[in-house]
C-alpha cells in the first residue's frame, strides 16, 4: 500500500532482504523496512514522535509500543486513519484507546517527511 506497489512484489522483497519467509508472522526490523523499500528506489527516514506531530494529517508507517507487554508493532496512518494488517481501519485516537498502543516513531519517504515535525 505505502510502496504503490503489490503485495507480492514488497513480500519477495522482503524475503530476499529478511531471508525469512514467515516475516509477515514474525515482524520485521526498521532496518529491514528501509532495505525493501530501497529495492523499489524508495528512501524511508524514521524519526521518533513528538507531541506536535499531528496523526490526522500524516501518511506512513506509524511505529507503536503496547503499554502493557511492551512489544512493539507497525500500522499504516494516514489522514488520521490507522490501517491494520487484518484489513480493519480505525481512527487513529480511537485505534490507540483500544489497543493501548503509544506511538513511538513515524517513517515516512522522502516526499512526505516534511508532515510531521519529528525530533
Amino acid at each position: 500500500m505505502y510502496l504503490g506497489r503489490s503485495y507480492e512484489d514488497v513480500f519477495a522483497a522482503a524475503v530476499s532482504i529478511t531471508k525469512n519467509i514467515i516475516f509477515h508472522k514474525t515482524g520485521m526490523f526498521y532496518t529491514q523496512i528501509h532495505q525493501t523499500a530501497a529495492v523499489f528506489g524508495v528512501t524511508l527516514h524514521t524519526n521518533k514522535i513528538t507531541k506536535s506531530c499531528d496523526l490526522d494529517t500524516v501518511c506512513g508507517l506509524l511505529g507503536l509500543k503496547d503499554t502493557v507487554t511492551r512489544n512493539q508493532h507497525v500500522v499504516f496512518v494516514k489522514a488520521g486513519l490507522v490501517f491494520e494488517e487484518d484489513g480493519t481501519v480505525w481512527e487513529h485516537d480511537t485505534y490507540l484507546k483500544h489497543t493501548k498502543y503509544k506511538p513511538l516513531c513515524l517513517t515516512t519517504s522522502d516526499d512526505e517527511e516534511k508532515e510531521c515535525p519529528t525530533s
